[in-house]
């Protein structure tokens, strides 16, 4: 994924981290999904990980494949969820810095068409 994947970020809707900060042995990040939007979202099970370097995201563990679920979370319309990302998938020691998730997203255009978006949400390791 590029480096400017929060660009893509699907407006109306937000992700926030359960908590303020996380430490560096943390083995799963919990979000709140917040969809303030008209729309259901239909969201990837899969994700990746990201790291803020000298003012720029670039994507960390590129040589761990998550597999692509076939498994999808509808977020409804004007609804909030809460979600796990099993960071352990990835490591089991991600080093100190601010990160952060980002995950597909299909927004309906019209019936039977989507566009593919971003989800992004950061979080700190400290």
């Amino acid at each position: 994924m590029d480096t400017d994947t929060a660009q893509l970020s699907v407006n109306g809707v937000t992700v926030t981290p359960q908590e303020s900060n996380y430490p560096p042995n943390t083995k799963r990040i919990v979000f709140k999904w917040k969809n303030d939007t008209n729309k259901q979202l239909l969201c990837e099970q899969s994700f990746g990980i990201q790291k803020k370097i000298n003012g720029k995201w670039e994507d960390v563990y590129p040589d761990v494949a998550v597999g692509f679920s076939q498994e999808q979370i509808i977020l409804d319309a004007h609804t909030q969820i809460t979600h796990i990302y099993e960071i352990s998938k990835y490591t089991n020691e991600i080093p100190i810095g601010q990160y952060r998730v980002i995950s597909p997203v299909l927004v309906p255009v019209k019936k039977n068409t989507y566009d593919s978006q971003i989800l992004s949400g950061e979080f700190p390791i400290d």
